[in-house]
């Protein structure tokens, strides 16, 4: 399952709770109708963009 994820591994409780306290946060009062997504990098490789380059070699 690891594997899939390019961060290697599963988000942790307080990196949810970092992102909601900047979103509560007078930081955040610039940004408007914002879709945060937090999956470690997951969403980029299953739409298909990146896939080719899983196999460039160093």
């Amino acid at each position: 399952m690891y594997d899939s994820l390019p961060t290697g591994r599963l988000g942790m409780e307080e990196e949810l709770a970092n992102l909601a306290t900047y979103m509560l946060s007078d930081y955040s009062s610039w940004m408007t109708g914002e879709t945060v997504t937090l999956d470690g990098g997951e969403t980029v490789f299953n739409t298909g963009e990146f896939n080719k380059l899983t196999s460039v070699t160093e």
